[in-house]
């Protein structure tokens, strides 16, 4: 029953796909010969692929990071004043100079 399963199983294959195949077309012939048959090319290729990929997100996700933090710009966390938020809104009165820092543990 075994070698029923297994010698439908390409017939099933060949009725949905047939008898095609990429290398009997000139431009299969013609990838196979540049990139796939001579040693290393295929090898080369995938690794400029993946060199471009991983630079090209590296630099996505540091600009990212930098747009999401806001570093360098000149409305940083701690320049940030009121007026800066919104123009209608009071300044932040000073506080007083002569006011003692006081600890958690006081």
């Amino acid at each position: 029953m075994e070698s029923t399963i297994h010698q439908s199983s390409p017939c099933i294959q060949d009725r949905v796909t047939g008898e095609w195949s990429v290398m009997d077309t000139g431009w299969g012939q013609w990838i196979f010969e540049i990139f796939i048959e001579p040693a290393g090319v295929w090898f080369l290729v995938s690794i400029f692929c993946f060199i471009s990929i991983v630079t090209t997100l590296h630099y996505v996700m540091r600009a990212m990071l930098r747009r999401a933090s806001a570093v360098g710009t000149e409305l940083s966390w701690h320049a940030m004043t009121a007026e800066h938020i919104h123009p209608s809104l009071p300044a932040p009165a000073p506080a007083p100079a002569s006011a003692p820092i006081s600890s958690p543990r006081d």
